[in-house]
């Protein structure tokens, strides 16, 4: 399946775009500005879009709209969660929640997460009704 993802980024960071039954792994360094990443996920009755977020600097990444075999998903981008990959000390000191859901600003590294099925048109319905 095709997506393409829209990224607005006030940071610098490398995202990876992958899912979770897919070998195809699509790498971008983002910087400062709005991004677009094209990338390809298997076609599996279901399955998670994630896309990692590494060596993050100071401020957010967000990713602003999702479309999926040129379906736009915008409203259910809502629907993931991020998983921040916390410091060790801002976590003991804060203890901050696990996950973020809406976890469309990513302030942090970690991991965004979407699960979908397929067909995505029924996906889209099911998950804006």
């Amino acid at each position: 399946m095709e997506c393409t993802a829209i990224i607005n980024s006030t940071a610098s960071a490398t995202l990876t775009f992958t899912s979770r039954h897919c070998d195809n792994v699509s790498r971008v360094d983002v910087q400062s500005g709005s991004h677009k990443q094209m990338f390809t996920i298997s076609d599996t009755p279901v399955d998670q879009i994630r896309i990692y977020v590494q060596d993050k600097t100071e401020g957010y990444v967000e990713i602003t709209n999702l479309e999926v075999d040129g379906i736009d998903l915008q409203q259910c981008i809502l629907q993931g969660k991020f998983w921040p990959d916390y410091n060790a000390n801002y976590y003991a000191e804060h203890a901050p929640p696990k996950y973020y859901k809406p976890g469309t600003q990513w302030y942090h590294n970690g991991e965004w997460c979407l699960d979908i099925t397929k067909p995505i048109w029924e996906y889209m319905l099911t998950n804006n009704a």
